[in-house]
């Protein structure tokens, strides 16, 4: 590789960050190395040094982002060139990181989380239901309520099993495609929605639900502490593996 050829690997690097996509990670290895063989201590690289700062090329997708004011700095200074092959192997690891298929390179799921979900709302659930039905009517005494407390356990674990496992499946696959953990809360929200509606209407027969106040009395116990739990408990974790990198 000539001097003139890492260079050009450089800025390649550089153009694809700028273009609004993260730049290869193949031309940031590959100036990564020209940098370690060649120093560019040319006049042309302590030129464009300054240029690159001026038109705020690592200020926009890809570089700029990875490396946040570190790179602005780095770029901004007029002899960076001292640490430029360290700077760009750290860069090279974190789009490494970034691109590896799977899981998200910082962060993983924690693997309790839809179990602490779905077993908060089943112990929950009963309680609000009772509240919401029976408050204030007298009708039911205490050991009336612990016998529909224990039934509404049973029932609600077995036939909440199906929703239980869309559940967990849907906030895996979002894990390893969407990188924003409140996305990924309000999609399983959705489809907690969607499940319980259908549940319902088999249990109803297909009955439109939302004309009873009895469904619906069923409807919303289960549907609040869904969305509260679903904020309390943590969905992700730091990565132990990524994050020594």
């Amino acid at each position: 590789m000539q001097v003139h050829e890492s260079r050009a690997w450089i800025f390649l690097a550089l153009a694809m960050a700028s273009n609004g996509k993260p730049a290869d990670v193949k031309a940031i290895s590959a100036a990564a190395e020209g940098i370690k063989r060649f120093p560019p201590t040319d006049t042309l690289m302590q030129a464009t040094i300054p240029y690159l700062s001026a038109t705020k090329l690592v200020e926009k997708t890809g570089a700029g982002y990875l490396l946040g004011t570190e790179g602005q700095v780095l770029f901004a200074q007029t002899d960076p060139i001292i640490n430029l092959y360290d700077k760009l192997r750290m860069l090279e690891r974190r789009f490494l990181l970034m691109n590896e298929p799977g899981q998200d390179a910082r962060r993983k799921l924690n693997n309790s989380y839809p179990m602490l979900v779905w077993g908060a709302t089943l112990v929950t659930a009963p309680i609000l239901f009772m509240w919401w039905n029976y408050s204030g009517k007298g009708e039911l005494n205490l050991s009336g309520a612990a016998t529909l407390y224990f039934y509404f356990i049973v029932f609600g674990l077995m036939i909440s099993l199906p929703t239980y496992f869309i559940y967990r499946l849907s906030i895996v696959g979002m894990m390893r495609t969407m990188q924003s953990d409140l996305a990924i809360r309000l999609v399983s929200l959705l489809i907690v929605f969607a499940c319980l509606i259908v549940t319902l209407m088999i249990i109803n027969r297909g009955i439109n639900i939302f004309a009873s106040r009895e469904t619906t009395g069923i409807l919303l116990p289960y549907l609040i502490p869904v969305i509260v739990f679903s904020f309390v408990f943590r969905l992700s974790v730091a990565d132990p593996q990524t994050s020594k990198n």
